[in-house]
């Protein structure tokens, strides 16, 4: 590197420049390179941000807001888009429709170019400042896009229910997935809304999640439950359903009923009842363990078929329903405990008892007398 003295091809004035490379580099460098000074190159970008805001202006463009110094570079910049847009019309008569959407390309293709120029802040442009026009309009939202997206906002604002006493500013946002599954997004790590979701068995994928079978009751229902709780425990929540909504904050549904008998459909305990409950608020494994050769296997109580009474005699004490294949599994068990052939019994021949002790009888001899002793 070294240093040298040149003329500024504007001004005039002499000023410094460092050069790097071999002799006959710098050589060709300051005998070809066209010099200007910093004083001169402010001035022309100001005379290139003046000019580019006046056509701006002359193209009703909006009035950039900002800094000085951010409205005189964005105007170029917005300018020099302006430019490299109006080449591309210029080659084919209408934008490529590479450029849009195919919805757009429907409806108004110049929707994209009249929202992107609309764009009235100077940082909007400064940072875009590297993309080309073709990026920019891809990345611009439609008319009916922006429309959307603040529809969707009002109706979001419009689903939030604040608690009286909030304990975290985290919305619950509250959906329904496939028509059987509800799934709940809390973004925060809170620790006593992860102890109350699991109580309600939500399960974490990507999301609190709970499938919904026939004995859980209704979705709506289950919605409006789980949200009335965290309502209660403070937690705000997000309902897009008016219904629903309205049956949470007002704790209208059918409680989950929690006790259930059902049959087990494969596996070791096939065709057996399966007695459960909810095991986070009450316990009813003595009593089912009471059943005759009933077997644990969390998290139920089997018992099996043949012993169906004292599964009826259990359930009506303790208030548990039968799903609907344990009360055709149950109805079947009665018909074959009442079809079952009971012959009369005749009792069998009783065999010859032998006495323990034996009688001996007197042997009879025939022995000659003139050989006995």
């Amino acid at each position: 590197m070294a240093r040298y003295i040149v003329a500024c091809d504007t001004c005039k004035k002499d000023m410094e420049v460092n050069l790097i490379g071999k002799h006959s580099v710098r050589e060709w460098k300051l005998e070809n390179y066209t010099w200007e000074c910093e004083d001169c190159k402010m001035k022309a970008r100001d005379i290139e941000n003046l000019l580019a805001k006046k056509e701006n202006e002359e193209n009703e463009l909006p009035t950039l807001l900002g800094s000085d110094k951010q409205i005189a570079w964005a105007e170029t910049i917005r300018k020099t888009k302006s430019d490299e847009l109006e080449k591309i019309i210029n080659k084919i008569n209408k934008p490529p429709k590479h450029l849009f959407t195919e919805k757009i390309e429907i409806e108004n293709p110049t929707y994209k170019i009249d929202i992107l120029f609309l764009e009235n802040t100077a940082t909007f442009w400064i940072d875009n400042r590297g993309c080309d026009i073709v990026t920019l309009l891809n990345n611009t939202k439609s008319e009916n896009q922006i429309i959307e997206e603040d529809l969707e906002l009002e109706v979001f604002n419009e689903s939030i229910v604040r608690p009286k006493e909030v304990i975290s500013e985290t919305i619950a946002k509250i959906t329904i997935l496939h028509k059987r599954t509800i799934d709940i997004q809390f973004s925060e790590k809170n620790e006593e809304f992860r102890k109350l979701i699991k109580s309600y068995d939500f399960t974490w994928n990507a999301g609190w999640e709970r499938k919904i079978i026939p004995i859980n009751g209704s979705i709506e229902d289950r919605i409006a439950e789980i949200a009335n709780v965290l309502l209660n425990e403070g937690f705000i929540i997000s309902i897009i359903d008016e219904e629903i909504r309205k049956n949470a904050i007002n704790g209208t549904y059918k409680p989950e009923h929690t006790r259930w008998i059902r049959k087990r459909i494969d596996g070791t305990y096939k065709d057996c009842f399966s007695i459960s409950w909810k095991n986070y608020h009450e316990d009813f494994y003595k009593e089912a363990k009471n059943i005759t050769s009933s077997k644990w296997s969390n998290p139920s109580v089997i018992i099996y078929p043949e012993h169906f009474e004292e599964v009826e005699d259990f359930a009506q004490m303790y208030d548990f329903r039968f799903s609907d294949s344990a009360k055709e599994h149950l109805e079947i068990s009665k018909l074959k405990k009442e079809n079952a052939l009971i012959p009369i019994i005749s009792k069998g021949a009783k065999s010859k008892k032998v006495s323990k002790e034996l009688k001996l009888k007197p042997i009879q001899s025939n022995i000659d007398d003139s050989l006995r002793d």
